[in-house]
């Protein structure tokens, strides 16, 4: 029989941890002497104690670790928790590897000065000839209906997509949100109706960076049309220049995407 302290050198545990695992009930000492309150401690606790040690280097909480002493009976009832743990893990992994790819594209941003490219630009949008899907759903949904336009019209598809966009503001539900495509004016549709956008006066930035992040060049967009008085209207576009290829992702750094607002006309 161990006295705390011969326990806590045995099992290189301090003394207060030691009280405060008997605090969570997850280490009970073998006995408590009632006259002198003294914690006595047997093989038995110590091999305990060297479970916790080991669940507690396999990143298990505290918490957890009371879970599976309390519920766990022999190997396969540990395997189940080891799952849980190595699926979490593969998670955080994942998740710091998103962190670091941000951070790397952010340190390149930082060192090759802002992610625009040639200020803004007023001209003339149009578009001749074009079809379109429309639907209500997350801005992450429309890879999935340009796919659908390319493989039913691809033949006809003149240079990169649209996104048209009916509204200002966010939501997780964007509503009536449009991938577009340019065709051929003279091209024989099988399905659909093309339609025509109508010369219009418009603002355009070009935008470098990954997807979700050009609420920078909007700032620019948005901060110059009320220095210069000029009323936008809908749908405000998005023209992706340079994104991931049919195959290869590539580096969503070098993405571009052209930001466009659409102008009033001041007569």
């Amino acid at each position: 029989m161990l006295s705390i302290g011969e326990f806590a050198h045995s099992t290189m545990l301090s003394i207060k941890t030691i009280r405060y695992y008997q605090e969570l009930g997850i280490l009970l000492p073998d006995r408590i002497d009632k006259g002198t309150g003294y914690r006595y401690y047997d093989q038995k606790s110590y091999d305990r104690a060297r479970s916790i040690q080991m669940l507690k280097d396999l990143g298990f909480t505290l918490n957890e670790i009371r879970q599976i002493l309390s519920e766990c009976r022999d190997e396969e009832d540990l395997f189940l928790y080891i799952d849980q743990k190595l699926n979490d893990v593969e998670k955080k992994i994942q998740n710091l590897k998103r962190m670091k790819d941000q951070l790397i594209r952010q340190k390149k941003a930082s060192s090759s000065g802002d992610p625009w490219e040639g200020g803004i630009i007023e001209f003339d949008f149009e578009l001749p000839c074009y079809v379109s899907h429309k639907f209500n759903g997350s801005y992450e949904q429309i890879g999935d209906a340009f796919s659908s336009l390319y493989k039913q019209y691809g033949r006809f598809v003149k240079g990169k997509p649209y996104a048209f966009y009916d509204e200002l503001g966010y939501t997780e539900e964007l509503k009536n949100l449009q991938a577009v495509v340019e065709v051929e004016v003279n091209a024989s549709l099988e399905s659909g109706k093309p339609e025509n956008y109508p010369k219009t006066r418009a603002l355009k930035m070009i935008h470098q960076g990954p997807y979700g992040t050009q609420g920078s060049s909007y700032v620019q967009l948005f901060s110059y049309c009320r220095d210069q008085d000029l009323k936008i209207k809908l749908p405000v576009i998005e023209h992706f220049i340079k994104g991931p290829g049919m195959i290869f992702r590539g580096d969503p750094g070098r993405y571009k995407t052209e930001c466009i607002l659409l102008i009033e006309d001041k007569s």
